[in-house]
């Protein structure tokens, strides 16, 4: 029985700790069309625990090409809590000039001084991902040739530490029968 109880103990102490883990995903065709919520615009959610945190995110070897009028300085990546915007991290692409064409590849994080909003936590579960751009010209204004977004977040304690502990609470139930 001792045995049993020190095995439940490590379990639930493992579970103690917040789980981190990280999103990739590859920007290849992802297209910007115009200002937030536009249509046009890729985006997805991701279902995620509520209270999760978003606390890192970045861009890796992204290529884009903005289509006359557009700018490629005018492309924004950007991370909300559900698409209500309750919280967000908006990152503008470093460096990118104030013209049309071809930029890439470039890297970069959401932590530049350049970005607005911040690691945050979900309070929907819902991790809400856009490409948008900041000057809505006609049509599409550019289109990610390659790249991939790589996203960072924690998984709170309390969920890991039920799952956990009610695994070894079962395994210690069977070895009693």
């Amino acid at each position: 029985m001792r045995k049993v109880f020190v095995c439940v103990g490590a379990i639930c102490a493992l579970g103690a700790a917040a789980q981190a883990d990280v999103l990739e995903f590859d920007m290849t065709g992802w297209q910007a069309e115009g200002g937030w919520l536009n249509p046009g615009n890729t985006h997805m959610t991701i279902n995620l625990p509520v209270g999760a945190t978003i606390d890192n995110a970045e861009y890796v070897d992204l290529v884009y090409v903005a289509q006359d009028p557009s700018w490629q300085s005018d492309l924004v990546i950007s991370l909300n809590d559900s698409e209500a915007f309750i919280s967000y991290w908006d990152t503008p692409i470093a460096g990118a000039p104030d013209s049309p064409g071809t930029y890439g590849p470039v890297s970069g994080s959401f932590n530049n001084p350049d970005a607005v909003g911040g690691p945050f936590t979900l309070t929907t579960g819902q991790l809400y991902i856009e490409l948008y751009d900041v000057f809505n010209d006609t049509g599409v204004d550019e289109v990610v040739l390659g790249g991939t977004l790589r996203i960072t977040y924690t998984v709170p304690a309390p969920g890991a530490m039920a799952l956990l502990g009610g695994a070894g609470l079962l395994a210690a139930r069977r070895r009693r029968a």
